[in-house]
């Protein structure tokens, strides 16, 4: 099975594909590599060997990116992504691990014109505080009752 929003981000013509963890997911990359190559999009791989991304924790808000640093995502991969995509502001909010959250979109998700739904737990409370004083434009926030965003 492949989620492919786990295993590429894409914007303007231009794919990232990131390295995955766990390890046993590298596959789900590969055959979205060959995907994207058919669709002709012009493809950067993560070259750290230790810089994980998962596309889960990434959103893009229309002019800015928001990345979960998360037990997926690690901050040598939002670094090599800020990189990659340097045009746009990159910041990194964390996702509390042992609450059960896998990643950042997990809980949160854009849903209209500067507007973050955003779970009203503690991840996510977490989150949004990131989101606010990191975040390089504001936002308004919606927030819904449990993770499941």
């Amino acid at each position: 099975q492949t989620f492919i929003e786990d295993t590429a981000c894409v914007y303007h013509g231009m794919a990232i594909l990131p390295n995955m963890y766990p390890l046993s997911r590298q596959g789900e990359r590969e055959l979205t590599k060959r995907a994207l190559e058919e669709l002709r999009f012009a493809i950067t791989e993560m070259k750290n060997p230790e810089a994980c991304l998962d596309g889960g924790d990434v959103i893009f808000t229309g002019r800015e990116f928001l990345i979960g640093l998360s037990t997926r995502t690690n901050s040598a991969g939002i670094e090599e992504f800020a990189n990659i995509f340097s045009k746009w502001p990159v910041s990194s909010i964390t996702v509390l691990p042992g609450f059960g959250v896998l990643h950042l979109k997990s809980m949160s998700s854009m849903c209209g014109i500067d507007t973050i739904a955003i779970s009203d737990t503690t991840p996510g409370r977490q989150a949004w505080k990131e989101i606010v004083s990191k975040a390089k434009y504001k936002y308004k926030r919606l927030a819904f009752p449990d993770d499941n965003g």
